[in-house]
Protein backbone atom coordinates (compact mmCIF):
# COMPACT_ATOMS: atom_id res chain seq x y z
CA UNK A 1 0.00 0.00 0.00
CA UNK A 2 2.21 3.29 -1.17
CA UNK A 3 1.53 6.32 0.86
CA UNK A 4 1.80 9.61 -1.62
CA UNK A 5 2.59 13.14 -0.27
CA UNK A 6 1.09 14.67 -3.58
CA UNK A 7 -2.18 12.81 -4.58
CA UNK A 8 -5.08 14.04 -5.87
CA UNK A 9 -7.34 11.45 -3.97
CA UNK A 10 -7.70 11.01 -0.42
CA UNK A 11 -5.09 9.29 2.03
CA UNK A 12 -6.07 6.29 4.89
CA UNK A 13 -6.14 6.75 8.24
CA UNK A 14 -6.31 4.03 11.09
CA UNK A 15 -7.88 4.56 14.46
CA UNK A 16 -9.85 2.13 16.90
CA UNK A 17 -13.75 2.18 17.01
CA UNK A 18 -16.91 -0.56 16.45
CA UNK A 19 -20.25 -0.84 15.66
CA UNK A 20 -23.59 -1.26 17.29
CA UNK A 21 -23.81 -2.12 20.62
CA UNK A 22 -23.00 0.33 23.48
CA UNK A 23 -20.13 1.54 24.66
CA UNK A 24 -18.85 0.25 28.45
CA UNK A 25 -17.78 2.41 31.15
CA UNK A 26 -15.32 3.27 33.75
CA UNK A 27 -14.96 0.35 36.67
CA UNK A 28 -16.09 1.15 40.18
CA UNK A 29 -13.07 0.30 42.20
CA UNK A 30 -13.93 1.76 45.18
CA UNK A 31 -17.84 2.47 45.93
CA UNK A 32 -18.15 3.88 49.15
CA UNK A 33 -16.41 6.53 51.23
CA UNK A 34 -12.51 5.66 50.80
CA UNK A 35 -11.93 6.27 54.55
CA UNK A 36 -12.56 3.54 57.58
CA UNK A 37 -16.08 2.00 57.89
CA UNK A 38 -16.22 2.80 61.46
CA UNK A 39 -14.24 4.93 62.73
CA UNK A 40 -10.54 3.17 63.14
CA UNK A 41 -10.09 4.68 66.88
CA UNK A 42 -11.82 2.81 70.30
CA UNK A 43 -15.71 4.18 70.77
CA UNK A 44 -14.86 4.97 74.43
CA UNK A 45 -10.87 5.79 75.23
CA UNK A 46 -8.79 2.97 75.06
CA UNK A 47 -6.91 4.81 77.56
CA UNK A 48 -3.46 4.76 77.38
CA UNK A 49 0.12 3.52 79.73
CA UNK A 50 0.13 7.04 81.39
CA UNK A 51 -3.23 6.94 82.44
CA UNK A 52 -4.31 3.19 84.22
CA UNK A 53 -6.90 4.32 85.48
CA UNK A 54 -7.67 6.55 89.78
CA UNK A 55 -8.59 4.11 93.65
CA UNK A 56 -12.12 5.59 92.07
CA UNK A 57 -12.29 4.25 89.20
CA UNK A 58 -12.64 -0.09 89.06
CA UNK A 59 -9.53 -0.68 87.28
CA UNK A 60 -7.65 -1.65 90.62
CA UNK A 61 -4.81 -4.22 90.45
CA UNK A 62 -7.29 -6.79 92.37
CA UNK A 63 -10.45 -5.69 90.19
CA UNK A 64 -9.78 -6.30 86.74
CA UNK A 65 -12.28 -3.91 85.62
CA UNK A 66 -15.16 -4.92 83.56
CA UNK A 67 -15.40 -4.88 79.23
CA UNK A 68 -16.37 -1.27 79.57
CA UNK A 69 -13.30 0.10 81.57
CA UNK A 70 -10.55 -1.57 80.12
CA UNK A 71 -7.84 0.12 81.81
CA UNK A 72 -6.15 -1.59 84.43
CA UNK A 73 -2.74 -1.38 85.49
CA UNK A 74 -2.01 -4.76 84.77
CA UNK A 75 -3.46 -4.19 81.20
CA UNK A 76 -3.31 -0.85 80.22
CA UNK A 77 -3.71 -1.99 76.74
CA UNK A 78 -1.80 -0.05 73.93
CA UNK A 79 -2.11 2.14 71.07
CA UNK A 80 -1.56 -0.17 68.96
CA UNK A 81 -4.52 -2.45 70.14
CA UNK A 82 -7.20 -0.51 70.78
CA UNK A 83 -10.00 -2.72 70.24
CA UNK A 84 -11.89 -4.08 73.02
CA UNK A 85 -15.15 -6.69 73.19
CA UNK A 86 -17.07 -3.65 72.82
CA UNK A 87 -14.65 -1.84 69.72
CA UNK A 88 -15.60 -4.48 66.98
CA UNK A 89 -12.50 -2.93 65.47
CA UNK A 90 -12.42 -3.24 61.29
CA UNK A 91 -14.20 -5.58 59.68
CA UNK A 92 -10.85 -7.45 58.35
CA UNK A 93 -8.26 -5.67 60.63
CA UNK A 94 -7.47 -3.17 58.01
CA UNK A 95 -4.21 -1.99 59.72
CA UNK A 96 -3.64 0.75 62.64
CA UNK A 97 -5.23 4.01 63.35
CA UNK A 98 -2.33 5.75 61.36
CA UNK A 99 -3.23 3.25 58.20
CA UNK A 100 -7.11 3.89 57.52
CA UNK A 101 -7.08 1.96 54.87
CA UNK A 102 -10.49 0.21 53.51
CA UNK A 103 -11.47 -3.03 53.81
CA UNK A 104 -10.59 -4.77 50.65
CA UNK A 105 -7.58 -2.11 50.08
CA UNK A 106 -5.82 -0.81 53.24
CA UNK A 107 -3.93 1.58 50.48
CA UNK A 108 -1.50 4.39 52.24
CA UNK A 109 -2.70 7.52 54.56
CA UNK A 110 -1.48 9.91 51.27
CA UNK A 111 -3.48 8.46 48.46
CA UNK A 112 -6.85 6.56 49.99
CA UNK A 113 -8.41 7.00 46.88
CA UNK A 114 -12.01 8.50 45.80
CA UNK A 115 -14.87 7.40 43.84
CA UNK A 116 -13.66 10.01 41.04
CA UNK A 117 -10.09 8.68 41.67
CA UNK A 118 -10.62 5.12 41.07
CA UNK A 119 -7.14 3.68 42.95
CA UNK A 120 -3.60 3.37 43.79
CA UNK A 121 -0.57 3.66 41.39
CA UNK A 122 -0.96 0.49 40.89
CA UNK A 123 -5.03 0.40 40.10
CA UNK A 124 -5.22 3.37 37.68
CA UNK A 125 -8.62 2.90 36.69
CA UNK A 126 -10.07 2.83 33.31
CA UNK A 127 -7.90 4.57 30.36
CA UNK A 128 -9.64 7.32 28.73
CA UNK A 129 -11.57 5.83 26.06
CA UNK A 130 -11.35 8.99 23.44
CA UNK A 131 -7.70 9.10 23.58
CA UNK A 132 -5.66 5.30 23.64
CA UNK A 133 -4.16 3.85 21.01
CA UNK A 134 -5.78 0.80 20.76
CA UNK A 135 -9.17 -1.03 22.18
CA UNK A 136 -12.54 1.35 22.69
CA UNK A 137 -15.16 0.66 24.28
CA UNK A 138 -17.64 1.26 21.61
CA UNK A 139 -17.91 -1.88 19.48
CA UNK A 140 -19.85 -3.88 17.03
CA UNK A 141 -21.73 -7.39 18.21
CA UNK A 142 -19.30 -6.65 21.04
CA UNK A 143 -15.67 -6.75 19.44
CA UNK A 144 -13.34 -4.34 19.44
CA UNK A 145 -12.30 -2.64 15.98
CA UNK A 146 -9.23 -0.97 14.56
CA UNK A 147 -9.34 1.25 11.83
CA UNK A 148 -8.50 4.77 10.79
CA UNK A 149 -8.04 7.24 13.39
CA UNK A 150 -5.32 5.67 15.82
CA UNK A 151 -5.73 7.07 18.91
CA UNK A 152 -8.05 9.86 18.14
CA UNK A 153 -10.44 8.24 17.33
CA UNK A 154 -14.46 10.28 17.91
CA UNK A 155 -17.95 9.94 18.25
CA UNK A 156 -18.35 10.95 15.17
CA UNK A 157 -16.46 8.71 13.44
CA UNK A 158 -17.61 5.33 15.77
CA UNK A 159 -21.27 6.19 15.09
CA UNK A 160 -20.45 6.22 11.02
CA UNK A 161 -18.82 3.03 11.34
CA UNK A 162 -21.46 1.56 13.47
CA UNK A 163 -23.86 2.88 11.28
CA UNK A 164 -22.31 1.87 7.55
CA UNK A 165 -19.40 -0.78 8.48
CA UNK A 166 -20.47 -2.88 10.65
CA UNK A 167 -20.68 -5.98 8.53
CA UNK A 168 -17.13 -5.57 7.32
CA UNK A 169 -15.90 -4.98 11.07
CA UNK A 170 -17.37 -7.80 12.40
CA UNK A 171 -15.83 -9.76 9.61
CA UNK A 172 -12.41 -8.41 10.51
CA UNK A 173 -12.69 -8.66 14.37
CA UNK A 174 -13.88 -12.76 13.89
CA UNK A 175 -10.75 -13.05 11.93
CA UNK A 176 -7.70 -13.10 14.24
CA UNK A 177 -5.26 -12.44 11.16
CA UNK A 178 -7.13 -9.28 10.55
CA UNK A 179 -7.76 -8.16 14.15
CA UNK A 180 -3.69 -8.22 14.79
CA UNK A 181 -3.09 -6.72 11.42
CA UNK A 182 -5.40 -3.70 12.03
CA UNK A 183 -3.77 -3.51 15.57
CA UNK A 184 -0.71 -3.53 13.73
CA UNK A 185 -1.67 -0.44 11.98
CA UNK A 186 -2.95 1.65 15.10
CA UNK A 187 0.31 0.73 17.19
CA UNK A 188 3.23 0.30 15.02
CA UNK A 189 2.17 3.36 12.23
CA UNK A 190 4.16 6.24 13.15
CA UNK A 191 5.15 6.62 9.59
CA UNK A 192 4.09 5.92 6.45
CA UNK A 193 5.79 3.06 5.32
CA UNK A 194 4.70 0.86 8.42
CA UNK A 195 1.80 0.35 6.21
CA UNK A 196 3.62 -2.01 4.07
CA UNK A 197 5.22 -3.50 7.18
CA UNK A 198 2.19 -4.59 8.63
CA UNK A 199 1.03 -6.16 5.41
CA UNK A 200 4.19 -7.96 4.81
CA UNK A 201 4.32 -9.31 8.14
CA UNK A 202 0.68 -10.28 8.28
CA UNK A 203 -0.44 -11.24 4.49
CA UNK A 204 -3.43 -12.97 4.94
CA UNK A 205 -5.71 -10.43 6.66
CA UNK A 206 -5.31 -7.92 3.49
CA UNK A 207 -8.83 -8.74 1.77
CA UNK A 208 -10.93 -8.48 5.20
CA UNK A 209 -9.11 -5.56 6.24
CA UNK A 210 -8.56 -3.83 2.79
CA UNK A 211 -12.72 -4.38 2.69
CA UNK A 212 -13.12 -2.79 6.40
CA UNK A 213 -10.45 0.17 5.17
CA UNK A 214 -12.32 0.48 1.66
CA UNK A 215 -15.84 0.82 3.22
CA UNK A 216 -14.60 3.51 6.14
CA UNK A 217 -12.64 5.09 2.80
CA UNK A 218 -16.29 5.63 0.98
CA UNK A 219 -18.56 5.78 3.73
CA UNK A 220 -16.71 7.82 6.44
CA UNK A 221 -13.75 9.47 5.20
CA UNK A 222 -14.40 13.26 6.21
CA UNK A 223 -16.14 11.82 9.27
CA UNK A 224 -13.12 9.87 10.30
CA UNK A 225 -10.45 11.99 9.48
CA UNK A 226 -7.39 12.79 12.01
CA UNK A 227 -7.95 16.44 13.46
CA UNK A 228 -5.67 18.49 11.49
CA UNK A 229 -2.55 19.99 13.71
CA UNK A 230 -1.19 23.59 12.56
CA UNK A 231 -0.21 24.42 15.88
CA UNK A 232 3.65 23.66 15.27
CA UNK A 233 6.27 26.92 15.45
CA UNK A 234 8.35 25.18 12.27
CA UNK A 235 12.31 26.63 12.21
CA UNK A 236 14.44 25.85 9.54
CA UNK A 237 18.41 25.12 11.12
CA UNK A 238 21.02 25.41 8.93
CA UNK A 239 21.61 21.97 8.43
CA UNK A 240 23.83 19.42 9.87
CA UNK A 241 25.36 17.86 6.79
CA UNK A 242 26.72 19.35 3.91
CA UNK A 243 24.42 16.82 1.14
CA UNK A 244 22.10 14.26 1.50
CA UNK A 245 21.28 10.90 -0.38
CA UNK A 246 17.36 10.66 -1.11
CA UNK A 247 15.71 8.38 -3.15
CA UNK A 248 12.83 10.88 -5.41
CA UNK A 249 10.05 8.79 -6.63
CA UNK A 250 7.48 9.43 -8.72
CA UNK A 251 3.99 8.18 -10.21
CA UNK A 252 1.21 9.28 -12.33
CA UNK A 253 -1.75 11.62 -10.61
CA UNK A 254 -4.57 9.37 -11.60
CA UNK A 255 -3.37 5.67 -12.89
CA UNK A 256 -0.90 5.77 -9.76
CA UNK A 257 1.33 4.38 -11.80
CA UNK A 258 5.33 4.34 -11.48
CA UNK A 259 6.65 6.08 -13.95
CA UNK A 260 10.23 4.93 -15.20
CA UNK A 261 12.47 6.54 -17.29
CA UNK A 262 11.50 9.76 -16.14
CA UNK A 263 14.85 12.23 -15.71
CA UNK A 264 14.95 13.70 -12.66
CA UNK A 265 17.80 16.94 -12.32
CA UNK A 266 18.87 18.76 -8.95
CA UNK A 267 19.40 22.47 -9.92
CA UNK A 268 20.27 25.62 -8.33
CA UNK A 269 17.71 28.08 -7.55
CA UNK A 270 18.61 30.59 -9.12
CA UNK A 271 19.41 28.42 -12.42
CA UNK A 272 15.57 28.45 -13.34
CA UNK A 273 16.25 26.67 -16.21
CA UNK A 274 18.60 24.30 -15.09
CA UNK A 275 20.74 24.65 -17.42
CA UNK A 276 23.67 23.50 -14.95
CA UNK A 277 21.87 20.61 -12.98
CA UNK A 278 23.67 19.86 -10.24
CA UNK A 279 23.55 16.06 -10.43
CA UNK A 280 20.90 14.30 -12.27
CA UNK A 281 19.55 10.65 -12.71
CA UNK A 282 16.86 8.26 -14.39
CA UNK A 283 13.76 6.51 -12.88
CA UNK A 284 13.85 2.54 -12.34
CA UNK A 285 10.91 0.79 -12.95
CA UNK A 286 9.64 1.58 -9.63
CA UNK A 287 9.85 5.28 -10.47
CA UNK A 288 12.70 5.93 -8.64
CA UNK A 289 16.24 7.50 -8.38
CA UNK A 290 18.37 8.03 -5.82
CA UNK A 291 20.61 11.35 -5.74
CA UNK A 292 23.06 12.89 -3.63
CA UNK A 293 21.58 16.62 -3.40
CA UNK A 294 22.89 19.75 -1.70
CA UNK A 295 21.45 20.26 1.72
CA UNK A 296 19.76 23.51 2.67
CA UNK A 297 17.17 24.85 5.68
CA UNK A 298 14.51 24.17 2.86
CA UNK A 299 15.48 20.71 2.39
CA UNK A 300 17.27 20.36 -1.03
CA UNK A 301 19.14 23.87 -1.35
CA UNK A 302 17.34 24.22 -5.11
CA UNK A 303 14.99 22.07 -6.24
CA UNK A 304 14.34 19.43 -8.84
CA UNK A 305 12.90 19.14 -12.54
CA UNK A 306 11.68 15.82 -13.56
CA UNK A 307 10.63 15.67 -17.76
CA UNK A 308 10.30 12.39 -19.84
CA UNK A 309 7.98 11.47 -23.12
CA UNK A 310 4.37 12.43 -22.89
CA UNK A 311 5.41 14.11 -19.47
CA UNK A 312 4.42 18.01 -18.47
CA UNK A 313 7.77 19.06 -16.99
CA UNK A 314 7.66 19.50 -13.20
CA UNK A 315 9.37 21.55 -10.57
CA UNK A 316 9.41 20.30 -7.15
CA UNK A 317 10.04 22.55 -4.41
CA UNK A 318 9.55 19.94 -1.49
CA UNK A 319 9.96 21.57 2.39
CA UNK A 320 8.43 20.06 5.58
CA UNK A 321 8.24 21.32 8.85
CA UNK A 322 11.11 19.27 9.65
CA UNK A 323 13.31 18.75 6.49
CA UNK A 324 16.14 16.60 8.30
CA UNK A 325 13.81 14.33 9.42
CA UNK A 326 12.88 13.66 5.59
CA UNK A 327 15.81 13.94 3.73
CA UNK A 328 19.18 13.18 6.13
CA UNK A 329 16.85 10.48 8.43
CA UNK A 330 14.36 8.83 5.64
CA UNK A 331 11.21 9.09 7.43
CA UNK A 332 8.00 9.64 5.62
CA UNK A 333 9.17 8.12 2.24
CA UNK A 334 6.65 9.32 -0.28
CA UNK A 335 5.71 9.42 -4.24
CA UNK A 336 5.40 12.74 -6.03
CA UNK A 337 3.10 13.19 -9.35
CA UNK A 338 3.97 13.93 -11.91
CA UNK A 339 1.31 14.04 -15.06
CA UNK A 340 0.99 13.68 -19.02
CA UNK A 341 -0.52 16.22 -20.60
CA UNK A 342 -4.03 14.35 -21.79
CA UNK A 343 -3.91 14.05 -17.91
CA UNK A 344 -3.92 17.67 -17.45
CA UNK A 345 -6.51 18.77 -20.00
CA UNK A 346 -8.82 16.08 -18.68
CA UNK A 347 -8.35 17.26 -14.70
CA UNK A 348 -9.18 21.20 -16.73
CA UNK A 349 -12.26 19.98 -18.17
CA UNK A 350 -13.42 18.50 -14.90
CA UNK A 351 -12.75 21.82 -13.31
CA UNK A 352 -14.57 23.69 -15.90
CA UNK A 353 -11.15 25.64 -16.82
CA UNK A 354 -8.77 26.31 -19.16
CA UNK A 355 -5.03 26.64 -19.14
CA UNK A 356 -3.26 29.24 -20.63
CA UNK A 357 -0.17 28.55 -23.05
CA UNK A 358 1.57 31.39 -21.70
CA UNK A 359 1.15 31.04 -18.15
CA UNK A 360 2.04 28.54 -15.46
CA UNK A 361 0.59 26.20 -12.80
CA UNK A 362 0.92 25.35 -9.52
CA UNK A 363 -0.43 21.37 -7.99
CA UNK A 364 0.06 20.58 -4.08
CA UNK A 365 -0.86 18.54 -1.37
CA UNK A 366 -1.57 19.83 1.88
CA UNK A 367 0.72 18.40 5.05
CA UNK A 368 0.28 19.34 8.61
CA UNK A 369 2.53 19.17 11.52
CA UNK A 370 2.24 15.74 11.21
CA UNK A 371 3.27 14.97 7.82
CA UNK A 372 -0.78 13.87 7.37
CA UNK A 373 -2.51 15.06 4.50
CA UNK A 374 -4.80 18.22 5.72
CA UNK A 375 -8.42 19.24 4.89
CA UNK A 376 -9.05 23.27 5.68
CA UNK A 377 -5.90 24.56 3.70
CA UNK A 378 -5.94 27.10 1.25
CA UNK A 379 -3.35 28.25 -0.95
CA UNK A 380 -2.54 31.28 -2.98
CA UNK A 381 0.42 32.75 -4.87
CA UNK A 382 1.90 36.26 -4.44
CA UNK A 383 1.96 37.41 -8.04
CA UNK A 384 -1.60 35.84 -8.88
CA UNK A 385 -4.01 38.02 -11.00
CA UNK A 386 -7.37 38.00 -12.53
CA UNK A 387 -6.67 34.56 -14.41
CA UNK A 388 -5.05 32.72 -12.04
CA UNK A 389 -7.84 29.94 -10.62
CA UNK A 390 -7.86 27.98 -7.74
CA UNK A 391 -8.68 23.99 -8.17
CA UNK A 392 -9.28 21.50 -4.81
CA UNK A 393 -10.01 18.02 -5.23
CA UNK A 394 -13.28 17.17 -3.53
CA UNK A 395 -13.78 12.94 -3.72
CA UNK A 396 -11.19 12.73 -5.84
CA UNK A 397 -12.41 14.78 -8.18
CA UNK A 398 -11.53 18.59 -9.18
CA UNK A 399 -13.56 21.49 -8.53
CA UNK A 400 -13.09 25.26 -9.01
CA UNK A 401 -15.89 26.09 -6.18
CA UNK A 402 -14.64 25.00 -3.13
CA UNK A 403 -12.51 27.42 -1.57
CA UNK A 404 -9.66 24.87 0.55
CA UNK A 405 -8.61 20.95 0.41
CA UNK A 406 -10.91 18.58 1.74
CA UNK A 407 -9.55 15.56 3.51
CA UNK A 408 -8.00 14.25 0.11
CA UNK A 409 -5.67 17.04 0.64
CA UNK A 410 -4.89 18.46 -2.95
CA UNK A 411 -5.91 20.84 -5.12
CA UNK A 412 -3.36 23.73 -7.50
CA UNK A 413 -3.45 26.80 -8.96
CA UNK A 414 -4.23 27.14 -12.84
CA UNK A 415 -2.65 30.16 -14.88
CA UNK A 416 0.19 31.66 -12.63
CA UNK A 417 2.31 34.47 -14.22
CA UNK A 418 5.88 33.17 -14.51
CA UNK A 419 8.88 34.05 -12.59
CA UNK A 420 9.40 34.02 -8.94
CA UNK A 421 6.58 33.88 -6.57
CA UNK A 422 5.48 33.18 -2.72
CA UNK A 423 3.09 30.42 -2.49
CA UNK A 424 1.13 30.92 1.00
CA UNK A 425 -0.83 28.58 2.94
CA UNK A 426 -3.72 29.52 5.22
CA UNK A 427 -6.12 27.43 7.47
CA UNK A 428 -9.24 28.16 6.28
CA UNK A 429 -11.11 27.68 9.76
CA UNK A 430 -9.07 30.35 11.55
CA UNK A 431 -7.67 32.50 8.90
CA UNK A 432 -4.24 32.38 9.92
CA UNK A 433 -1.35 32.16 7.62
CA UNK A 434 0.61 29.33 8.48
CA UNK A 435 3.19 28.67 5.61
CA UNK A 436 5.42 31.11 3.19
CA UNK A 437 7.66 29.39 0.29
CA UNK A 438 9.36 30.99 -2.30
CA UNK A 439 9.16 29.08 -5.70
CA UNK A 440 9.70 30.07 -9.05
CA UNK A 441 6.92 29.41 -12.29
CA UNK A 442 8.36 28.47 -15.73
CA UNK A 443 6.10 29.36 -19.08
CA UNK A 444 4.09 26.01 -19.56
CA UNK A 445 5.70 24.10 -16.99
CA UNK A 446 3.73 23.15 -13.70
CA UNK A 447 5.51 24.16 -9.93
CA UNK A 448 4.72 21.17 -7.78
CA UNK A 449 4.82 22.13 -3.53
CA UNK A 450 3.92 20.44 -0.36
CA UNK A 451 1.10 23.18 1.22
CA UNK A 452 1.95 23.70 4.82
CA UNK A 453 3.55 25.03 7.84
CA UNK A 454 6.74 26.74 7.37
CA UNK A 455 8.89 29.62 9.56
CA UNK A 456 7.26 32.74 8.91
Amino acid sequence: MKRTVLVLGAAAFLFAAGCGGGGGGESDVIGSDPGTPNDPGTPNDPDTPNDPGTPSDPGMPNDPGTPNDPGMPNDPGTPNDPGTPSDPGMPNDPGTPNDPGTPNDPGTPNDPGTPDDPGMPDDPGQPDQGTQPLVYTKTCDELPIAGPQGAVATDGCKTCVDTNCCTEATTCALEPACMALRLCFVDDCGQDDCYDTCEAAIPDAMDTSHAFENCMSDKCEEACAKPVNVGCTVVWPEPTVDTYTYTYSFEEVVTELNVEGATVKVCAFTDTECANPVTQGVTDSEGSVTLTIPAGPQGLDGYVEVSGDNLITTLGFYSYPDNEAVYKDGLYPRYYIVMPPTVFDMLMGAAGLTADPEKAHLIFSANDCDFDTAPGFSASVSTGDQDTKAVYTVDGSPTSTATSTSIDGGGGLINVPPGAANVITTFEPTGAKIGELPVFFRKGAITSVVLGPTPL
